[in-house]
């Protein structure tokens, strides 16, 4: 939708078009994703890594005294087992531009080698993890 109509709209295609565009984005995941499947707004999706050995992770380094973000938090590796991750939204580097959405933003949520990193956000390729709902009785829902 960003790359279709407001990116190429020179009149939608600044940070106005994108704060509306992010409003849109975030009422289809609630309508076409929540509502069809009856969850509340208080269910967290999980964002899985795929390889047994690990995938790339960047994980939110904060920098005193500035509002920049930086991903160059030295732990580089994430396992299926080492962290819990909780999905936040698709991440795009390139603000203004055509957007691929090569990232999962994740929270983390547990990261019993680490506990510092508690609560800091972290980038994932889409391409190395899996979204699921959390385990509910009888099994695990299959990857969005």
């Amino acid at each position: 939708m960003w790359n279709l109509f407001f990116w190429q709209d020179s009149d939608l295609s600044d940070w106005d078009g994108r704060d509306e565009f992010e409003d849109i984005k975030r009422l289809l995941f609630r309508s076409l994703v929540r509502q069809k499947l009856s969850l509340d707004d208080e269910v967290r999706f999980l964002v899985v890594p795929r390889a047994k050995g690990g995938v790339p992770i960047m994980i939110e380094q904060p920098r005193p005294g500035t509002k920049n973000r930086y991903w160059d938090h030295p732990i580089s590796r994430v396992t299926s087992t080492a962290a819990v991750l909780e999905f936040v939204d698709y991440f795009d580097f390139d603000g203004l531009g055509c957007l691929d959405f090569k990232y999962v933003l994740a929270k983390i949520s547990a990261f019993p080698e680490y506990p510092e990193l508690v609560g800091r956000e972290a980038l994932l390729e889409t391409d190395h993890v899996d979204v699921y709902l959390p385990d509910a009785p009888g099994g695990t829902a299959p990857p969005l």
